[in-house]
């Protein structure tokens, strides 16, 4: 059975049937034409491609050949691939003329880097996938970071999601994948451009890149990235890739911290684990063995990992963080459910049609409400409005640390001795933030310290 039509909302099989359909995904590869070769006697390659050498001259002298039918040898594991790829066809381009004219030049091959568009997303790569390097006999191993585009408090960043593959023996960089909204090319020429210098992971960290808030963070996803596969590699904080995490729990049976906040773990979780913040589990650490395999899951990895060498500073030799935290675990159930692991899944949000104007007096009518309060302290969270959508203390006031100043008088309504708790994910901008408000005058102000902390006691 064949797709003969596609319809608006259906698609027509050969068979007669008709199947409804949103969208349809036409995933058909590419096939060189390579029946004129065959003709003028020219050799193909074990791959299936026009077969080549350096000089992109075939087994006929006087012929030489460029572009997607040509195979030729990746520069990373020195096997031979096809690659339809414009870039390298038009390189190839190139030196094709060039040696047809009586030039000696050398097509060296390819890394093969990509990148698509599918709406808003972007999705991209460069170099070997994990399963390429350990079929090249590398001693390959990975990471993964969610990181902002570039300085979260600027507006316009987005989340890159980015998996760096590395050889644990020395270090070398040997590929990437990346996906988001914002700045994916940018990291993926970083690192395609490290993989052409044979770089290793502390030299692309150590890289000089430009930087300002509008453009880029202090250390960029690609950095970050280094960084940690770095402190993977050396076991400076060891982690585990969602995608071998469940061989390895049924193996090792850990005991699973989850230390997201409370909100966060009422809404999606894996079984059988236990959600707790950092400070309680230092507080209970007399009553856990020295010899337990443990696991923590944070949001990204980014907690997971200060938690991860607390355990490890402690004692604690077989501790693994969890790589890309919850977001990459949840991706990973999403895109090839797991057998035996319980992983919840957040609802997909839906595409909202409601007019700006709408929104901002719903906002603005929320904010009123929550001002009006006249019983109990003033919670507010000094988060970052996309932290406080994710979920607050129950009838906490938002106002980022950056606003903090301007909304403070309508909040209060001037009410220097309103007794007022400050909060935000860990403590540390409530902190600040006590500070300010001190400065200005109000005289009742404490910090309440993280979500965790602050849900225990008014959730």
């Amino acid at each position: 059975t064949s797709l003969q039509a596609i319809k608006k909302d259906s698609v027509l099989l050969s068979d007669g049937s008709k199947i409804k359909a949103d969208l349809v995904l036409l995933s058909v590869g590419v096939r060189p034409s390579l029946q004129l070769a065959k003709d003028a006697g020219l050799a193909i390659g074990e791959t299936g491609g026009l077969l080549v050498d350096e000089f992109l001259q075939t087994n006929d002298e006087a012929i030489f050949a460029a572009g997607d039918m040509n195979e030729i040898t990746n520069t990373i594991s020195q096997k031979k691939q096809r690659v339809p790829l414009a870039g390298p066809a038009n390189r190839q381009g190139r030196i094709a003329a060039e040696n047809a004219l009586g030039g000696k030049k050398r097509y060296k091959g390819s890394a093969v880097s990509s990148i698509v568009k599918v709406f808003k997303a972007h999705a991209g790569s460069t170099g070997l996938s994990l399963k390429q390097a350990k079929e090249a006999g590398f001693n390959a191993d990975a990471i993964v970071v969610h990181k902002s585009s570039h300085t979260s408090y600027y507006p316009g960043a987005f989340r890159v999601s980015l998996m760096l593959i590395f050889d644990k023996t020395d270090g070398r960089i040997l590929g990437a994948q990346a996906a988001g909204r914002v700045g994916v090319d940018k990291r993926l020429d970083v690192i395609a451009t490290a993989i052409a210098g044979k770089l290793k992971l502390e030299e692309l960290g150590e890289l000089d890149l430009a930087y300002a808030p509008p453009f880029n963070s202090p250390n960029g996803p690609e950095q970050m990235a280094a960084f940690v596969a770095e402190n993977h590699r050396i076991g400076f904080s060891p982690s585990i890739l969602a995608q071998n995490l469940e061989e390895w729990v049924l193996a090792k049976n850990p005991i699973i911290f989850d230390i997201r906040d409370p909100i966060s773990y009422s809404r999606a979780h894996l079984s059988q684990t236990n959600n707790l913040s950092q400070g309680q589990i230092q507080e209970s650490l007399d009553s856990l063995p020295k010899d337990s395999a443990l696991l923590v899951i944070s949001e990204d990895g980014q907690k997971g990992h200060i938690l991860t060498r607390m355990l490890l500073t402690k004692g604690y030799s077989n501790v693994l963080n969890l790589s890309g935290g919850y977001i990459s675990l949840e991706r990973q159930e999403r895109a090839k459910p797991f057998e035996k692991l319980r992983v919840g899944l957040h609802a997909v949000e839906k595409k909202s049609i409601q007019k700006s104007s709408e929104s901002h007096e719903k906002k603005a009518s929320e904010v009123n409400t929550a001002v009006e309060k006249t019983e109990g302290p003033l919670i507010i969270d000094v988060r970052t409005p996309m932290e406080f959508k994710m979920g607050a203390v129950p009838g906490a006031i938002h106002a980022d640390l950056d606003s903090l100043e301007e909304k403070i008088p309508v909040i209060t309504k001037n009410d220097f001795n309103r007794e007022i708790i400050l909060y935000c994910a860990s403590g540390a901008r409530s902190s600040y933030g006590v500070r300010i408000l001190k400065g200005l005058g109000y005289t009742n102000v404490t910090n309440g310290g993280g979500l965790h902390t602050m849900m225990s006691r008014f959730a």
